[in-house]
């Protein structure tokens, strides 16, 4: 997975502008024993499975991530930030696992495959999360630990002005695009919907924030398909 990195806070020597980080590719089994409950459902996702991790898995995700790291100035330009402490710099993310697997569910579910289509889904989804851990490990690594600061990442409620603040922020990017030719617009600001973003602020103390993910509301809790394959992939933050 390719993180392209911006470094616009002058605070670090190193500006290597493309970064390598391993992504492991869900396999899915944990989704099978919710597929026992009928013969011809077992089928479906044993053959469905089958080739996702002989082929699917690779021609459908394209994981990669854009992070900018901001100084005191720039922060403070383009955000609004929270009273819980004072922050030193941070760090502006998206990742995203690429358009390919929305649009192959939605030819999936248009085509009558439904069952097909939300296994499809789910595992994009922990596609996502896995994603999103890998972004971490590289702020945790490559910011946090050289300069000596802690990190808190934060969700800012009110997704339309966080939205807005994010797409001022990449489209003033030195390639105006987010990174292998993806680039935000007013109108799909967050296309593909299987993306995320994150401001991670750095402070000299630890700081826990009051800000996080966006929830579903109302939470369908054991009604919800993601509950039952193993927990929310956005309030357990390691993914199902």
């Amino acid at each position: 997975m390719k993180i392209f990195f911006e470094n616009r806070s002058g605070l670090l020597v190193d500006t290597k502008r493309v970064h390598t980080s391993e992504f492991i590719a869900p396999q899915g089994n944990n989704l099978r024993p919710y597929y026992d409950k009928s013969a011809s459902l077992r089928e479906r996702f044993e053959v469905f499975i089958s080739l996702w991790q002989n082929s699917l898995k690779e021609a459908l995700l394209d994981p990669f991530a854009r992070v900018i790291l901001l100084d005191q100035e720039g922060l403070h330009k383009f955000f609004t930030l929270p009273s819980d402490g004072f922050f030193i710099c941070a760090a502006a993310s998206f990742w995203t696992i690429g358009p390919k697997l929305e649009e192959h569910a939605s030819h999936l579910a248009a085509s009558g495959q439904a069952v097909e289509a939300l296994i499809l889904d789910a595992l994009g989804t922990m596609a996502l999360a896995e994603a999103k851990e890998r972004v971490r490990n590289f702020i945790e690594k490559e910011i946090a630990i050289p300069l000596g600061l802690y990190s808190a990442e934060h969700y800012p409620t009110g997704e339309e002005k966080i939205l807005s603040e994010m797409l001022a922020l990449f489209h003033t990017s030195a390639k105006r695009r987010g990174a292998e030719g993806t680039s935000p617009t007013s109108k799909e600001p967050l296309y593909p919907m299987k993306s995320g973003f994150c401001l991670f602020l750095f402070s000299e103390n630890e700081v826990e924030l009051k800000t996080s993910e966006k929830r579903c509301k109302p939470c369908l809790k054991e009604g919800c398909g993601y509950f039952q394959i193993g927990g929310c992939p956005i309030m357990k933050a390691d993914g199902p």
